[in-house]
């Protein structure tokens, strides 16, 4: 079993970001991963142009959130 967080980022509001989630948990599931949170549960954003999202701090916050989650739930399987 592997633990797994999910980040989706689309052209616009309304551009699937929360299906993509969804789709990315709900794969993750069928494959015996462990889906785990960040702060939400899982990182959306939108950009329109490559590197665009590395201005958004908020959203750095969130990744940097929930790739510790997943390193945690990792280390604590490990043991």
């Amino acid at each position: 079993m592997k633990p797994g967080g999910a980040m989706a980022v689309g052209a616009g509001t309304g551009a699937g970001q929360n299906n993509t989630l969804q789709d990315i948990y709900t794969w993750m599931l069928s494959y015996g991963m462990i889906c785990v949170p960040g702060e939400l549960n899982g990182v959306t954003e939108r950009a329109s142009a490559a590197g665009e999202i590395i201005h958004d701090e908020k959203r750095l916050r969130q990744a940097g959130i929930l790739g510790g989650n997943v390193l945690e739930v990792a280390r604590r399987m490990k043991k």
